[in-house]
């Protein structure tokens, strides 16, 4: 990812999200081990919280900006970092 000539675009990103998905989860898993009872419900319950998340998000990117190259700036815009 840092080889990308002229810094990184998010476009080549796309080839890591299966990978930092099962980080994610497995990141998860790991944090609820402790937990014997409940472990299955805290775990569904994070897994949705973090669905909801990335939902909002395809939302506000691709719906409400509906941005087609997903440049800094264009991402700044769409989350009113810069006006």
């Amino acid at each position: 990812m840092c080889n990308v000539k002229y810094g990184m675009n998010l476009r080549y990103a796309n080839m890591w999200d299966v990978q930092l998905r099962f980080l994610a989860f497995s990141s998860l898993v790991g944090l609820v081990s402790p937990l014997r009872r409940f472990r299955n419900i805290v775990l569904g319950t994070a897994v949705a919280l973090i669905c909801a998340l990335e939902l909002r998000q395809y939302l506000i990117l691709f719906v409400k900006f509906p941005l087609y190259e997903l440049v800094s700036e264009g991402l700044l815009r769409a989350l009113r970092i810069l006006k």
